[in-house]
């Protein structure tokens, strides 16, 4: 029998999916519309000629829309967090059955994932892409990977230390982490590092058609990584589901003004 925790959990993955989603079509749709006219040309470089004012206000609503929607739901999950709600019994069920289900060979490979994906490793490998856009003086794109993934890194640490939320506990545990769970920085400094880095591969090719299995590939390595960290006992699924709103946000709000900047 399904009780009223998952329900309620179920609803809110659900949101969370469809947000997603939302975000997808959004940089899809940002990506192809304002595609430079001279094909060889970086998305980042500006041309009066590319922007339609029709398609900026359309996807600029659009936008909009995601922004509103995951922030609503990020304070939702938040809400439960605080108070210990109904979000809260199934992240205790989910981290439990996981562990009590490891398997040696997963928690290995699931580990490998994790650690690459740590944000001291991510922040390090994003400003040596900064350097390589500075020196091609590609500035728009340096701009971005500057903004979106160290912005997102800051920014996430001081959600953690405004909720101050614990990780999971266990007698055994795989990993034991001293610092705060909520919302989780792995999965936060994923989505938006391989976010622009999707945007900036896909602009960089004529056909911009390749945006169907870029931005795809990007989206599960992603999932990987929140999955490994949920696995290995140091999140809960709230922490992942705030950790991607909280991706989506910043990536709106700070993508939104760098690419649709328009010239007078």
């Amino acid at each position: 029998m399904v009780t009223a925790p998952w329900i309620i959990a179920g609803s809110i993955f659900l949101a969370v999916a469809g947000i997603s989603i939302l975000m997808l079509v959004w940089m899809w749709r940002m990506i192809t519309l304002y595609q430079p006219v001279i094909s060889n040309t970086p998305l980042f470089t500006h041309s009066k000629e590319r922007y339609s004012s029709r398609d900026y206000q359309r996807l600029r609503r659009f936008g909009l829309i995601v922004l509103a929607s995951a922030g609503l739901l990020f304070a939702l999950i938040a809400e439960n967090v605080v108070n210990g709600g109904a979000l809260t019994i199934v992240d205790q069920e989910i981290a439990q059955w996981l562990h009590a289900h490891s398997t040696t060979m997963l928690t290995q490979c699931l580990l490998v994932i994790t650690q690459l994906h740590d944000p001291w490793v991510l922040s390090p490998v994003a400003g040596l892409i900064t350097v390589y856009y500075i020196w091609k003086k590609r500035w728009y794109a340096a701009l971005s990977v500057l903004l979106v993934v160290q912005g997102a890194m800051l920014l996430n640490l001081l959600a953690k230390h405004s909720f101050q939320r614990a990780r999971p506990t266990f007698d055994d545990p795989l990993i034991t982490l001293a610092t705060y769970s909520f919302p989780s920085g792995h999965v936060v400094a994923s989505t938006v590092f391989y976010g622009t880095l999707a945007a900036l591969l896909i602009s960089q090719k004529p056909r911009h058609h390749r945006a169907i299995y870029i931005l795809p590939i990007a989206f599960v390595m992603v999932i990987l990584v929140a999955f490994s960290r949920m696995y290995l006992g140091v999140h809960y699924l709230s922490d992942l589901l705030a950790a991607f709103l909280e991706a989506m946000i910043w990536l709106v709000l700070c993508l939104t003004p760098l690419w649709f900047k328009r010239l007078k």
